[in-house]
């Protein structure tokens, strides 16, 4: 996506969303990874927290953007509500089969919507709000995979470094409003993304052992890491790299 598919409104209200989110996010992150660490109770209190927090962001950027317009976005949106419908069960106590298998469909709607994108056309907006809701999707498996697969708070890393990489592009006046900053595609990125999804959705398998758990979401995670330094040098390079060559006026 580039900025002349985004108008400049709509730009400026995911940059600021990104900054307010990430911001947030980062406080909760730690204060959800406190309760879960101390108190008997505290994964009740990570799910719900997550919860409203995710329904009350996500509600608002769709909202602002008015990413509703076309049978991708309502794909998207759906997705989006079948992973809350999950978290939902699992702060009820539900069977964790079932807790999977809402997780599952709320991952594997991504392809749907990419479909329906690609049958019927895709918006900007479209695009950014398919981008949060795989981000989403990821917060929601951490959180789940510590409070019913019984992994260590380390999970929190997951949603953690999206958070990060956006503050710390803006401390060096990079936005990060592009979902697809390299060159519109970034196959990589979302190889890296469902591979996440999957070993984070590993955690709810209740036949797979704790430390086969453990070494899939490791793995992943170095995955992760790779992909977001990858694109922070991307972006860096871009944005510094480009300027000390570009001709002085």
């Amino acid at each position: 996506m580039t900025e002349q598919h985004l108008d400049h409104s709509s730009r400026k209200i995911y940059r600021k969303f990104l900054i307010f989110q990430s911001s947030i996010s980062i406080l909760l992150l730690a204060v959800t990874a406190f309760y879960l660490q101390t108190v008997s109770s505290g994964y009740v209190f990570g799910i719900v927290l997550t919860i409203l927090w995710v329904l009350g962001s996500h509600g608002f950027l769709a909202y602002s953007l008015r990413a509703w317009r076309t049978p991708a976005d309502w794909a998207t949106l759906f997705r989006f509500l079948v992973g809350i419908a999950g978290l939902i069960m699992a702060s009820y106590g539900e069977a964790v089969w079932l807790i999977l298998a809402m997780m599952s469909l709320a991952s594997l709607g991504d392809w749907m919507d990419g479909r329906l994108a690609a049958l019927y056309g895709e918006t900007p907006q479209g695009a950014i709000l398919d981008v949060e809701t795989d981000q989403a999707l990821v917060l929601m498996l951490a959180v789940l995979g510590i409070t019913v697969g019984g992994v260590g708070v380390w999970l929190l890393l997951f949603p953690l470094y999206r958070y990060g990489y956006v503050l710390l592009l803006e401390i060096f006046a990079i936005p990060a409003d592009d979902p697809k900053p390299k060159a519109g595609g970034n196959l990589r990125g979302r190889v890296v993304c469902a591979a996440t999804q999957v070993a984070l959705l590993g955690n709810l398998l209740l036949p797979l052992a704790l430390p086969a758990k453990t070494l899939l979401s490791a793995l992943a995670l170095v995955f992760l890491t790779y992909s977001f330094a990858d694109d922070m040098l991307y972006q860096f390079r871009g944005r510094f790299i480009h300027s000390f060559y570009s001709p002085k006026s």
